[in-house]
């Protein structure tokens, strides 16, 4: 029993050493990108919408050289647009979508993500008229008061 203690510890000592000759420049960011990733993708799964966009958020602000990148940037933008986020915000979504069509992705994605841009800026030119004819209401409704 204590020999299969000692194996595990020489074991698990040998991989973190070896881990950590590798954790150098690239390879660092690339693990620290990937623990945000799963922090990020779990919040997802949790519904827990405002702190997953801030994860991918985070993400794509800090890791843009790695291959988390452009997962970071796509759920970005789709999770700013989530009616159900409470951060929800038409023009950061607008933004990372425009950022994604920069990156090397096929033209069936290209073609998805104009699609999503063309509807979210009229979703977003709509919000913006709703909520002029809801200032027009309230200035009305206070003449009527008066």
């Amino acid at each position: 029993m204590k020999t299969c203690r000692i194996i595990l510890v020489l074991i698990g000592s040998f991989l973190l050493g070896c881990a950590g000759t590798n954790n150098s420049g690239k390879n660092k960011q690339e693990l620290e990108a990937a623990n945000h990733i799963n922090i990020a993708d779990s919040l997802l799964i949790k519904s827990l919408l405002r702190k997953a966009a801030n994860e991918y958020l985070f993400i794509a602000k800090q890791y843009s050289t790695t291959k988390y990148y452009p997962e970071a940037v796509r759920k970005t933008a789709i999770l700013y647009c989530n009616p159900q986020n409470p951060v929800t915000d038409d023009s950061t979504s607008l933004y990372w979508y425009h950022v994604y069509l920069t990156l090397p992705i096929s033209e069936q994605e290209k073609e998805n993500t104009n699609s999503c841009i063309m509807l979210l800026e009229r979703i977003k030119s709509l919000r913006e008229e709703l909520q002029k004819l809801r200032e027009v209401d309230v200035q009305m409704n206070k003449k009527e008061i008066k």
